[in-house]
Order: structure tokens, then sequence, then C-alpha cells
């Protein structure tokens, strides 16, 4: 049986990205813990969990704020197959197996990690201790946003955002993006 992939398609209904599917449990959300991370503020940190097989996908909401939906229907707990739309709170995938990709998935790249790479011990103790504000902040920044960038996507001031930055710079004990990202994230092996 061939692989199974999450595609991510634009509203014009481009590619934007696809995720091969491992066939094992997978929690998606938008922890940097999440096997499949996804950084939208929609999302909620643990928002569903994936059990994977050959042929389909089961899936279970997590008690998310904004549900999770299999062809724009409201699921507890569903059976996915290929070609059904699956929708973690506004982000959304069609499953596909791999020999329905088609022409247009060679020009999106294949995120077969699925996620970012995992965060340290250490790191995570510095993350609790951030407050929800910063938290929001710290997961825009990591994902390579601007300050401007932060500031309009959580409709706040960009000095508002910068003064979370510092405190996140002093928490993690560095002085610059890099050093964070570098503290933060460890490198796939």
């Amino acid at each position: 049986m061939s692989a199974l992939y999450l595609v991510n398609l634009t509203p014009t209904g481009e590619l934007k990205s696809k995720f091969r599917l491992p066939a094992r449990r997978l929690l998606v959300g938008r922890s940097m813990n999440a096997d499949l991370y996804l950084g939208d503020p929609s999302v909620s940190r643990r928002h569903a969990e994936l059990l994977v097989n050959e042929t389909h996908v089961s899936v279970r909401d997590l008690a998310s704020r904004n549900g999770t939906f299999v062809d724009d229907k409201s699921v507890a707990h569903s059976v996915v197959h290929p070609q059904q739309k699956l929708r973690f709170g506004a982000v959304e995938f069609l499953l596909t197996a791999e020999e329905h990709l088609g022409m247009a998935s060679s020009s999106a790249p294949d995120t077969t990690d699925m996620h970012m790479p995992p965060v340290h011990s250490g790191s995570q103790a510095v993350l609790e201790v951030l407050t929800p504000a910063q938290r929001r902040v710290f997961d825009l920044l990591i994902e390579g946003m601007l300050e401007k960038q932060i500031a309009w996507k959580l409709d706040i001031s960009p000095h508002t955002v910068h003064n979370h930055i510092r405190a996140i710079y002093r928490a993690f004990g560095v002085h610059s993006r890099a050093e964070l990202l570098v503290r933060v994230l460890r490198r796939q092996t």
C-alpha cells in the first residue's frame, strides 16, 4: 500500500505543502511537542490525535477550542479516508494516497519531518514560566515573523511585542533571535 499524506492547499487550490504520515499515533497541535506542529492561532496546543494505518487515518479531537472537522463536519472521533478533507481549527488538509498526489505536488515542499524540532527539556521549563502573552509572541517569533508582523497578527502594539521579546530573551538567557533558536531547537539527526 502507498503512503498517506496530508496535503495543505491554498484557498485557490494550489498545493502549499504536504506531510507524509508515518504509520503510528501522532499528536497535532500548536505545542512544539506536537508531532504535526501547526502554528496557526486557531489550533489548540494539543488539538487532535491521529492514528495512522496503511489505508486510513483515525482522528480524535482532544477537546480543542476551535474543533476538528472531517469534510466540514465537526467530529469528536472519526475515520478519515483518502480524498477526504481534514481541518484543525482553520487549517485544512486533504488526506491523499501517494499515487494521487498528482503533478502539482512536485512543486510543494515534502515536509516529511512534519514539525519543528522538539524543545530541549531545559528550554521546556523556561517555556512554562512565560506568560500566555509572551508565549503567543514566542510561538510567532520562532516561526520567523518580524516584530511588526507579530504585532499585526496579535493586534497589539509593536512596543508591546518588543517588550515581550526582551522578556523572552531574558528568560532564556540570550541576546538575539539566533541565540534563542540555537538554544530552543535541537538539530534533526
